[in-house]
């Protein structure tokens, strides 16, 4: 896979492109499927237009700063994290993680991804 710098890096560790799919649930109700497209050691960008998507009552203040959790079966891992950002036009957000449920899988996955 090419993998393209990221333009404009202000990061403090530069973020990795990746094509990694992932689940999410919240409650009962609702299940989603995505992919993160970036990542560090410390936060995701994700593409998940079935959960990044307008609607009439919930703005984008709504997403920012609350807790997201992800499973990423491919790498038997769990992660859970606050949403940073999103764009609901391109159905995109991002997380910064705040815990993982395997931290040696987590910087497994990320070190792969190099």
């Amino acid at each position: 896979m090419d993998r393209k710098p990221i333009p404009h890096e202000r990061r403090s560790e530069e973020r990795k492109a990746v094509n990694i799919h992932f689940l999410v649930r919240i409650g009962s109700i609702f299940k989603a499927r995505g992919v993160i497209k970036d990542m560090n050691r410390q936060g995701m960008a994700l593409k998940c237009p079935q959960l990044f998507k307008p609607r009439l009552s919930i703005g984008v203040q709504n997403f920012i700063g609350n807790p997201l959790k992800i499973s990423i079966p491919s790498r038997g891992l769990t992660v859970d994290g606050r949403i940073a950002w999103v764009n609901l036009k391109n159905g995109e957000g991002a997380i910064s993680v705040t815990n993982t449920s395997d931290k040696g899988r987590w910087s497994e996955m990320y070190d792969q991804e190099a």
